[in-house]
């Protein structure tokens, strides 16, 4: 029953969500992200869930930063989630195409890192580092709205193994 109630929430939010993009897309507004508002603060879901904040350096370049915590319950994993014993922190340097004052659509492209940290209790902890690539779209909406999906290949070390990050977020600009 709690699992319904959890499923039908995220369908609500994905449709009103489609919805929103849907009325924003047919108005032709110029976009304030990055240009006159340069930091962003929001939400992301997938592999690492949290805070996600962007801070944009140049008119082609920012530097995201999120702060991920562990899924409770949901798909737990010893390697990437031991049952939301997890908190993550990642910074990337985001090379962005098609970021002008009119565009709806860009494309970004990263480097950075992320680094995880789990709980096991009984004072055992670890971390974990990978290397990442973060490959995704940005979708302007209105003057002060970024969402955002990307797919990530990452390299972690310690043990090495080699796996795919993914996320979809919001980000509203200040």
């Amino acid at each position: 029953m709690r699992h319904a109630t959890k499923l039908r929430a995220g369908l609500w939010g994905v449709g009103l969500g489609a919805l929103l993009f849907a009325s924003a897309a047919g108005t032709a507004q110029a976009t304030e992200v990055g240009i006159e508002r340069p930091i962003g603060l929001g939400l992301v879901a997938g592999s690492a869930p949290g805070l996600t904040a962007k801070i944009w350096t140049r008119p082609t370049n920012a530097l995201d930063l999120g702060l991920g915590f562990g899924l409770g319950e949901f798909a737990c994993s010893d390697r990437f989630n031991p049952c939301g014993k997890r908190t993550s922190f990642n910074v990337d340097y985001l090379w962005q195409g098609g970021h002008g004052r009119y565009d709806v659509v860009g494309l970004h492209i990263g480097l950075g890192a992320r680094f995880w940290f789990w709980d096991y209790g009984g004072g055992n902890d670890d971390l974990q580092v990978a290397g990442r690539i973060p490959i995704g779209f940005d979708i302007y909406a209105f003057r002060w709205l970024e969402a955002y999906a990307e797919v990530t290949p990452s390299l972690a070390f310690s043990p090495s193994f080699f796996f795919f990050e993914g996320a979809i977020g919001a980000r509203i600009y200040l």
